[in-house]
């Protein structure tokens, strides 16, 4: 019989119908040598502890109540949070920004009855605002590190909350309905015998801070050390190609190295550096919220908040975020000779060029007891009679706690001391000395 052209057409047509039915059942039916993957050398998912959020890691240092002349305060995170559920509930309307030289601060803050809430560092306007979920406010971009809420209504039914950068030297003032500051004027006010009483002080820079006028009793913690982060793990989660990376032991500890980045962790001081050095020139203009948010995500990505670290400060001129952990009353952490509670990350053009912090948490707690602070005045008294003490080199002023940590039998301990940052560098004054020595913290 002869094939005619249309005959052949559809015996083609018939045969890539088949062709394809069984090309996509292999496709489906397909499984890979899972085996073969699995030893490969690939970049591991890391986490060392669970992801925390903005508003976990941006927290208040410290709240001060103006009220009858009279100083009263709170470092208590708990009670700070309580305010803050509050104030992200207020509508604020007409920002202004005032120059500095036109508005006297100090006046406001000693002539009228008004609640300051003071931030250890820095942050952007739009951060506080997506922290809050503070919306249709628009808001101007602006950086501050304190808030303060006038308590003096007009006539009218708005008052005033004022929003202050000491580095930026920078004001701007809002509007928010007098029926909120009146609510949390009640609220919170009622409560003033539960908060320490305060005397100020302005220091040699010009900023006012706040100490308590009485002894305080805090608690001596002791802690089993536990080891989170595993430098090999790490170097998965911040080398691009495990692979390529070489492992070398040296006398202080073990290094990683994959031709251009280095990682080392040294065994003596429990610290790990991490350093990039492609890129060295900055031509980024992120701004501190951007690098913020990067940088808590980056650690996010490797479950790196081991212990309850707070952003602290941002140093611009070096792009370093500064992190810091706090004790459990709310109170910062210093390490005893180096800064073994902090945490720093620098950014480069290229991304993170530096990454600082330690490789432990702290564990069980074994120990409490409980040990009294002296007064603000006697601290301040003793750290006047520092040799060659110049007023104008003391920045700072706080209770903190004082990390220690036995290596022999890895137990760590909070002991709760006096600390003073002068001239750039942070001291502990401890109660049977004068002066103190220096922890090397900037």
């Amino acid at each position: 019989m002869e094939l005619t052209y249309e005959k052949v057409k559809s015996i083609i047509l018939a045969v890539l119908v088949v062709l394809s039915v069984i090309l996509t059942w292999n496709l489906w039916s397909y499984h890979p040598n899972v085996e073969e993957f699995e030893n490969r050398n690939t970049i591991q998912e890391v986490a060392f502890s669970p992801k925390k959020d903005m508003k976990e890691i941006v927290k208040i240092d410290q709240t001060i109540f103006h009220m009858d002349s009279k100083y009263f305060g709170t470092v208590s995170s708990e009670k700070m949070d309580k305010m803050m559920s509050v104030i992200k509930n207020w509508k604020f309307t007409d920002f202004d920004n005032i120059p500095f030289a036109q508005i006297d601060v100090a006046s406001i803050v000693e002539d009228r009855d008004n609640v300051q809430i003071l931030y250890p560092g820095e942050i952007s306007s739009e951060l506080f605002a997506s922290i809050y979920q503070i919306e249709g406010k628009n808001l101007p971009q602006f950086s501050f590190n304190q808030i303060l809420i006038d308590f003096r209504i007009s006539e009218g039914e708005h008052g005033t909350v004022y929003f202050i950068s000491q580095e930026d030297k920078q004001v701007y003032s809002s509007h928010v309905l007098a029926s909120s500051i009146n609510h949390f004027k009640n609220e919170f006010m009622e409560e003033e015998k539960q908060y320490d009483q305060f005397f100020s002080l302005t220091t040699g820079t010009g900023q006012k801070i706040y100490l308590p006028e009485n002894e305080t009793e805090l608690v001596n913690n002791q802690y089993l050390t536990k080891t989170n982060v595993e430098a090999d793990q790490l170097m998965n989660a911040l080398f691009s190609n495990p692979s390529l990376v070489q492992k070398n032991f040296i006398s202080t500890g073990v290094e990683y190295k994959d031709g251009q980045n280095l990682m080392r962790e040294n065994n003596e001081t429990h610290m790990i550096t991490y350093i990039d050095p492609s890129e060295a020139e900055n031509e980024n203009k992120e701004t501190n919220e951007d690098l913020l948010k990067q940088s808590i995500d980056f650690v996010n990505n490797h479950g790196g908040w081991t212990d309850n670290y707070r952003f602290v400060r941002f140093d611009k001129a070096k792009r370093t975020l500064h992190f810091q952990i706090y004790g459990p009353d709310g109170y910062p952490v210093f390490g005893e000779n180096s800064p073994i509670s902090n945490m720093e990350i620098e950014w480069s053009s290229a991304g993170i060029s530096r990454y600082y912090r330690n490789n432990f948490s702290l564990g069980l707690l074994t120990l409490k007891s409980v040990k009294t602070i002296e007064s603000g005045h006697a601290a301040l008294e003793k750290i006047q009679q520092r040799e060659n003490y110049n007023p104008d080199l003391l920045e700072d002023i706080k209770i903190g706690y004082k990390m220690k940590m036995n290596v022999q039998t890895l137990l760590l301990s909070l002991e709760p001391s006096w600390f003073y940052l002068y001239d750039g560098e942070w001291y502990p004054l401890a109660s049977n000395e004068i002066g103190g020595e220096q922890i090397g913290l900037e």
